[in-house]
């Protein structure tokens, strides 16, 4: 594992840990970096059509970023 050739992984916080894998994912995924299935595409169009048709019923990204941010301290 890579975790073993980069002993001071241990040393990091839980936080640190999430942080430097949300960093490590940002660099790598890209357009190219991978293809949908049909499937996942017709869930995400199944979804798209789903909030079109039912604004009312989605929940804006920023109340429920706050809602968990308070829920957990963070």
């Amino acid at each position: 594992m890579i975790k073993e050739r980069i002993p001071e992984i241990k040393n990091l916080s839980d936080r640190e840990k999430i942080t430097l894998a949300a960093e490590l994912w940002d660099e790598v995924m890209t357009e190219d970096a991978f293809e949908l299935t049909d499937e996942q595409k017709e869930e995400l169009d199944k979804r798209i059509k789903f909030a079109e048709e039912n604004p009312d019923k989605l929940i804006p990204w920023e109340k429920v970023k706050s809602d968990l941010s308070k829920k957990y301290d963070v």
